[in-house]
């Protein structure tokens, strides 16, 4: 199973920690980053394109509330679960599209049902996956390039695994931009 990048986002390095112990009894999580200053979040996102973010809310400069409402816009596959110490945004988070809201400090059961809920119901990648492929009538060979360009291969690394000629590689990774029209890979991953 394709492991879910996730970023801690907490103004309280302190909770950021008990947060990363906890999600360290799901393999399936990768932390790849921690953050305590939201406004470093959207390059973050940018630099690692996580799956799921962990936001706290109550934060200094910019609350995580804000800065849901930026990420839903910018970033809509991401998932966020908002984690904090207040119970009165639960209402104005559901609006913000959170799939869940849990209160500080988190309850190991509770988080547990939501990660199996996160792996139950979706996986981000697929649903984006399967988005692209839809709406740009992408082929089976050409989602295939795109998952592979996603996870970081090189195009003489998917024709390694493709078993094609580096040529053809890049003729599809040319044939998915042009169909999605975009400039870059970096402009797709936003579709």
């Amino acid at each position: 199973m394709k492991k879910l990048k996730a970023i801690l986002i907490d103004d309280d390095s302190g909770a950021n920690k008990f947060l990363a112990d906890i999600l360290s009894k799901y393999p399936v999580i990768e932390i790849v980053s921690s953050l305590t200053d939201p406004s470093k979040a959207r390059d973050t996102i940018l630099e690692y394109r996580p799956d799921v973010l962990f936001l706290d809310i109550e934060m200094p400069g910019m609350n995580g509330l804000e800065l849901a409402e930026i990420i839903r816009e910018e970033y809509p596959r991401i998932v966020i679960i908002f984690v904090t110490a207040f119970n009165q945004y639960a209402i104005d988070a559901i609006k913000q599209a959170a799939f869940d809201y849990l209160i500080k400090p988190v309850d190991i059961e509770e988080m547990s049902q939501t990660i199996d809920r996160l792996l139950r119901t979706q996986n981000p990648m697929d649903e984006w996956m399967k988005n692209l492929r839809n709406k740009y009538d992408l082929t089976s060979r050409e989602t295939e390039i795109v998952q592979m360009i996603w996870k970081g291969l090189t195009t003489d690394e998917i024709a390694e695994n493709l078993f094609i000629s580096p040529l053809t590689a890049k003729t599809h990774r040319q044939n998915i931009l042009r169909k999605c029209h975009c400039k870059n890979f970096f402009e797709l991953i936003e579709v």
